[in-house]
């Protein structure tokens, strides 16, 4: 839609105008009065707000506009990792030492050593600990520290915000989305409140499959729905939008990070007048405990690769600052 990516175009570049404390909702809501057609302001306010919310994974209310603007995104279109990302894990795991079943609960430091408790009784000793937890977790206070952390880590940790991101996907025999004048990519319901936004990712899937991405508000009011309930909701979204759904999908999924205990949500995003010194407090080591993960990242935060690259920085911090090279062969 060209006049929705005109006005993507015009709010990034006229965000260093705005307000720390201004949103993209509110943004959002001052272009919109210049357009007179009632339709056509509703279809560009739910277009440009579902766009913002799939980035950012929280309420256009919660993004502010110039944090959002100086996110270090990268050209290019999206790639998919074949098999997943958890080829990607397995190939980083292959000759570590992993114990399973074992879930941290508690991390105490002396002047000497560090120590991890777990709930299994599981103990271990060490000189230091890399904790990559996400911020989800750590806003859950699931992990106690002894000494606590400092205020400012503590500051950090309540002031950054933490969105939902969840996928449900269908798996067909047929891609009855498509027509011969109609080879869509994906599907927008204007006003659903919980499936609005779909996608078509056949190509990558090998078979006709479609993702509704779900983010913010909407995410997590999926969270709270049963998996019944939320296959009903997605197939009514979809047949109202396809004029019918003809088949049952042969196998389907849905992801739930917001209830998820090792996650507690998707990634980080800065509210409204919460600056990248935030991300850097948390970033800093305190005594033996150091910290990496997408919410340690400033150039990076709410990206894999946010993620991976802190590992690197921990690991040139922990070896005196030499180079550190990770090497991945199949």
């Amino acid at each position: 839609m060209a006049l929705v990516d005109v006005i993507e175009e015009e709010l990034i570049e006229s965000a260093s105008l705005y307000a720390p404390s201004q949103t993209i909702a509110e943004l959002i809501d001052s272009r919109l009065q210049e357009i007179p057609d009632k339709d056509l302001r509703e279809w560009v306010n739910f277009v440009l707000t579902t766009g913002f919310e799939a980035d950012l994974a929280c309420s256009a209310s919660d993004i502010s506009v110039i944090n959002y603007t100086g996110d270090a995104g990268y050209q290019g279109g999206d790639d998919c990792i074949i098999d997943g990302y958890s080829a990607m894990l397995n190939l980083l795991a292959k000759g570590g030492q992993i114990h399973c079943n074992s879930v941290v609960s508690e991390i105490v430091q002396t002047p000497t050593e560090i120590t991890v408790r777990c709930t299994n009784g599981h103990i271990e000793h060490g000189s230091h600990v890399l904790l990559s937890v996400p911020l989800g977790v750590l806003k859950a206070g699931s992990i106690t520290f002894s000494p606590a952390l400092s205020t400012q880590k503590r500051f950090a940790i309540e002031r950054l915000g933490f969105g939902a991101f969840e996928k449900l996907i269908f798996q067909f025999e047929n891609a009855f989305w498509r027509t011969v004048d109609n080879d869509v990519s994906g599907i927008l319901i204007k006003g659903h409140p919980v499936f609005p936004y779909w996608l078509d990712v056949s190509a990558s899937s090998g078979r006709p499959t479609l993702a509704a991405h779900v983010s913010g508000p909407q995410a997590l009011a999926l969270a709270k729905l049963d998996d019944d309930v939320a296959f009903d909701m997605a197939m009514s979204a979809l047949s109202s939008a396809c004029g019918g759904v003809p088949t049952v999908p042969v196998e389907w999924h849905r992801t739930n990070w917001v209830t998820d205990p090792f996650s507690r949500g998707a990634y980080t995003h800065l509210p409204p007048s919460i600056s990248l010194q935030e991300i850097h407090n948390l970033s800093q080591p305190e005594g033996r405990l150091l910290f990496a993960g997408e919410a340690t990242s400033t150039e990076r935060f709410g990206y894999v690769d946010g993620a991976y690259v802190s590992g690197l920085r921990e690991a040139r911090r922990l070896t005196g600052g030499r180079p550190v090279k990770i090497s991945i062969s199949a």
